[in-house]
């Protein structure tokens, strides 16, 4: 078993927030009634009548698994695991020699053939929208601009012309 495997094991059940009731009562407020539960105390819906032992069984099986993946990606392609002294021993406050720079992407999407499809979902908007603007400086108050957009506002008209507006 890992190191990381036995120390999930070893968590408490509940983790308990350390309060001074004493400051609170020569402050004069009444202790939290509720609070929103850490991200470690919160169980997935799905894990919801597993008892605590049975859930940290299965968290530490996941835990194994994500290790067990890495170990066997590190030796693919032929890296070596660091280990708890080299790590100890790196300045955390060290910059990287190199870093990668490279342009953020227009639109940001699972695969590249959703990101094409959305470029040309979003240029065909776009010429929609150019082309209902250009009827309109022509003059053509009809023109139909595309769902979504903002059309640029028209001037005021007033119902009586002969007052100012």
């Amino acid at each position: 078993m890992s190191r990381t495997s036995a120390s999930v094991q070893a968590l408490p059940v509940r983790f308990r927030a350390r309060q001074d009731s004493t400051l609170r009562k020569e402050a004069g407020t009444a202790p939290f009634t509720s609070r929103i539960a850490p991200p470690w105390e919160r169980r997935h819906p799905c894990w919801a009548d597993l008892t605590p032992e049975q859930y940290r069984e299965r968290i530490a099986e996941l835990v194994e698994e994500i290790e067990s993946e890495a170990r066997a990606d590190r030796e693919a392609r032929g890296i070596e695991a660091l280990g708890v002294e080299a790590i100890l021993k790196q300045d955390p406050h060290t910059r990287p020699n190199q870093t990668k720079k490279s342009a953020a992407p227009a639109y940001h999407a699972a695969t590249k053939a959703a990101r094409m499809s959305f470029w040309e979902s979003y240029s065909a908007f776009v010429a929609a929208f150019r082309e209902a603007a250009d009827k309109l400086k022509a003059g053509d108050r009809t023109a139909r601009f595309p769902l979504g957009s903002f059309p640029p506002a028209l001037p005021f008209v007033s119902a009586y012309p002969s007052l100012p507006p």
